[in-house]
């Protein structure tokens, strides 16, 4: 009965100790804080990040799965995609990590 507790206490803490690391490597990974905002309908745009005045347009927004509102702050990061933007605002970016603030 002893050993089984034992056992068990090594379990969980295992499982949330990993957890944690877990959530502080996805924290790390977003490099960057942005503002969502909501340019559709203005000279092809969509939605657009302002980076402290930088503006980059992502091309893979919907794949995080938020409801967006215009002026919501994120942590963010990203990479700069090849191709023409619709947009001529900011560049064209694939979104590697994307957190609500």
């Amino acid at each position: 009965m002893r050993f089984k507790n034992c056992i068990l206490l090594i379990v969980v803490l295992f499982l949330f100790s990993c957890s944690k690391k877990k959530d502080e490597k996805k924290e790390s990974l977003c490099t960057e804080t942005g503002t969502l905002l909501n340019y559709l309908g203005q000279n092809n745009c969509n939605w657009v990040f302002d980076i402290n005045g930088t503006i980059v347009q992502p091309t893979n927004l919907s794949d995080w799965g938020f409801t967006y509102i215009d002026g919501q702050v994120y942590d963010l990061s990203y990479i700069v995609v090849i191709g023409n933007p619709d947009c001529l605002l900011g560049d064209l970016v694939q979104l590697t990590c994307l957190h609500e603030k």
